[in-house]
């Protein structure tokens, strides 16, 4: 999976559970991505941070879809992802 690199100057947003990765927090990206491609999300240390979908024509160019290491997505990505959401919820 190709990989989108961030600046080290970077502010710690992705961290934070922010779900976007702005053009200018990027390093460099590794591998050649297509606009719609999942990519992995790693810091200037190389240590992963999530898997997000890539845009190369917009200012925000990654769009975090999971914050655990993901290959790929299929239709049952989100419905297991809202119920993780609601078991979380009704145990709060």
């Amino acid at each position: 999976m190709p990989s989108v690199i961030l600046e080290r100057s970077r502010k710690k947003r992705l961290e934070h559970a922010h779900p976007w990765v702005f053009k200018n927090e990027i390093a460099k990206i590794e591998g050649d991505p297509e606009a719609g491609d999942l990519v992995s999300i790693v810091n200037h240390q190389g240590r992963y941070l999530a898997t997000g979908y890539y845009n190369p024509a917009s200012q925000i160019t990654v769009r975090v879809m999971s914050y655990e290491p993901l290959e790929a997505m299929d239709q049952n990505f989100l419905p297991n992802a809202f119920a993780n959401v609601w078991s979380t919820a009704n145990v709060l």
